[in-house]
């Protein structure tokens, strides 16, 4: 739990591996832990909610505020063209961003974080959207269709 909840680590991870690629990994070491604490009944040994949503969070705000420097950086009109449409560059990390989010977010749920999940399949769908902005796009569909299952199991159906 100590190296999986480290700031410094989770944060290492990303920089050298990128944000989707390090979520990735993470997210999957995560799940294993869990899963071995839970086979041998010692899962009330940590707190997992501090472990997990706030190793998320560091993922989240280094793929953020990645996003933010370069954009930040673009000087030239390399982040959209004079149609105002988004370089491939930028839609691809967009995009990266937006399926890291997503990919926690499912985490998230699986261990009965709701409103954490729902924040992060909100942020998700933002950077999708900021990509394909007529939602005709199979990512963004499967977030569309997770938050339809997060409002389900948050009791609220009707939305």
């Amino acid at each position: 739990a100590n190296l999986l909840g480290s700031e410094s680590f989770v944060l290492q991870r990303v920089k050298s591996m990128g944000v989707l690629e390090g979520a990735i990994a993470h997210v999957t070491d995560l799940e294993l832990w869990i899963k071995r604490l839970k086979w041998k009944g010692d899962e009330g040994s940590f707190n997992m909610e501090d472990v997990i949503v706030s190793s998320y969070n560091v993922i989240k705000d280094f793929g953020c505020q990645h996003l933010k420097e370069e954009e930040f950086r673009d000087k030239v009109g390399v982040l959209k063209d004079q149609r105002g449409i988004m370089s491939q560059l930028f839609a691809d990390k967009y995009m990266q961003v937006g399926k890291t989010l997503h990919l926690m977010g499912v985490s998230l749920g699986e261990h009965g974080f709701f409103d954490e999940e729902k924040a992060y399949y909100e942020e998700a769908l933002s950077f999708k959207q900021s990509v394909y902005k007529d939602n005709e796009h199979v990512s963004v569909a499967n977030t569309l269709h997770c938050m339809g299952y997060n409002h389900d199991n948050m009791g609220d159906a009707d939305k």
